[in-house]
């Protein structure tokens, strides 16, 4: 299903798309956006795992856990040459998001979690950001993907969060796969007047400039970009119970798996 763009975003706060206990409760967390402008902050309320991945602007982020207060500036110009910053922090974290620019923009991902997993920031460098479809069909899968984290690096985390570059005219998500859990993707185009196209299992939609995909589970999601437009999309799991979304996780379609 497309979630279309919000046209009347709100100014400065949390706009939630999808929630764990809400709005789209079958993809099993809560996915939205924070919008900020200059001297503006966002505290965040504990009781689930979060995690907020910069899109753009400069922040300052403030987080404590247990008395151990920690605090970093980061900033990022541009999704598509920058990997991002993600700040992730367990249920029992107070967090403060200060906008040092003139605005800022964050994803924002959540779940229960009663584990304990380490707060920290992840930086461009220390995740795995690679050039899927390298060498094979004359480039027209060849994207970049980000995992900032998953089951290989944060095993005791309930959820997934990365990042894909989409080029124009290129496929990813490809060859066709699915996997046991649901996923979201969130759209952005560049220039911003572009559009691609999403499958969902039979269906195909056009996904236009800040437009979100809630794809259930098992179900097929193949992507591709219009020749001249670059397809950004962030992309957030849950992990199940007994079935932690990891690099093997994807299932390809048998029909197409030699593609591989």
């Amino acid at each position: 299903m497309i979630i279309p763009n919000d046209t009347n975003p709100i100014e400065s706060g949390l706009r939630l798309i999808t929630e764990e206990n809400g709005r789209h409760a079958d993809m099993l967390m809560d996915f939205g956006l924070i919008n900020l402008i200059g001297g503006r902050s966002f505290q965040a309320r504990q009781g689930k795992e979060r995690a907020f991945l910069l899109v753009k602007g400069e922040v300052r982020f403030t987080w404590q856990v247990d008395g151990d207060r920690r605090t970093e500036v980061c900033s990022r110009d541009d999704v598509v040459t920058e990997d991002p910053f993600v700040l992730h922090v367990p249920g029992n974290a107070a967090i403060r998001i200060e906008c040092l620019s003139d605005i800022a923009e964050l994803a924002y991902q959540a779940r229960t979690n009663l584990e304990a997993i380490p707060a920290r920031i992840w930086h461009p460098g220390e995740y795995e950001s690679v050039h899927f479809g390298d060498g094979v069909l004359d480039g027209t899968s060849r994207r970049l993907v980000r995992t900032v984290f998953d089951a290989s690096t944060t095993p005791r985390s309930a959820m997934v969060l990365g990042e894909v570059v989409n080029y124009p005219g290129r496929w990813s998500s490809y060859p066709p796969h699915h996997h046991p859990q649901p996923e979201i993707y969130h759209y952005r185009f560049f220039p911003g007047q572009g559009f691609g196209f999403s499958q969902e299992g039979e269906n195909v939609t056009a996904v236009l400039n800040g437009d979100t995909a809630a794809i259930p589970p098992d179900v097929v999601h193949p992507q591709c970009a219009a020749p001249g437009y670059t397809m950004y999309y962030i992309w957030a799991i849950p992990h199940l119970d007994g079935a932690k979304f990891g690099p093997d996780s994807r299932e390809f379609v048998a029909n197409h798996s030699w593609l591989l």
